[in-house]
């Protein structure tokens, strides 16, 4: 390499290098390095985005609340497995999800599924599917269980006023998903 080649690198280099090094903070700020969805800030902001625009048009949007049932059993055999079990949870929402559907770790083992375009009913589907996908691939060669508590809200169903509100919605409804059995789904339009 010439010595006029190398020096045109090199100014390109400099010239790029805090472009890259943005980039890659930015990523560290929004994306959770475990499961490699959305961290809750960055996931909240994209929910109003979502809610903003499905009220303007009169989209249909819900929104899927996830617990990994009896979490702290898995945590029994050390934390890197609890770490493995969330990553192989986010496998299968990756593999089972649209596109378009945005997905966000809300804290510890609790996970949220944003489905722009999508109503109620087939929000329920979905989450449904989702549950059982986890419970077929953790049912053998465990010394554990794995199964979902799991909340469903949408806008047209719940007629929510704020994100919160939509978000309070799927969290009720996954919390009686829990207190009423585990491993189910619970839409929060059947509990009003």
């Amino acid at each position: 390499m010439t010595k006029t080649k190398l020096q045109h690198m090199e100014h390109f280099l400099s010239f790029i290098k805090p472009h890259i090094i943005n980039v890659l903070l930015h990523r560290e700020m929004v994306i959770d390095n475990l499961t490699g969805f959305y961290l809750r800030g960055y996931f909240m902001e994209r929910l109003r985005e979502e809610f903003d625009l499905s009220r303007r048009y009169n989209l249909d949007l819900s929104v899927i609340m996830i617990d990994v049932d009896n979490f702290r059993r898995v945590n029994e055999f050390g934390h890197p497995e609890g770490d493995r079990v969330l990553r192989e949870i986010a496998d299968i929402f990756r593999f089972n999800l649209r596109k378009s559907d945005i997905a966000g770790r809300y804290g510890g083992e609790e996970l949220i599924l944003i489905l722009p375009k999508t109503d109620g009913k087939e929000a329920l589907k979905i989450a449904h599917q989702l549950r059982g996908e986890i419970e077929r691939e953790f049912a053998f060669g465990r010394p554990y269980q794995i199964t979902v508590s799991v909340g469903v809200s949408s806008l047209e169903l719940c007629s929510p006023t704020s994100i919160e509100e939509l978000i309070e919605q799927a969290d009720t409804a996954e919390i009686t998903a829990k207190q009423t059995g585990k491993n189910k789904v619970v839409a929060a339009w059947d509990l009003s």
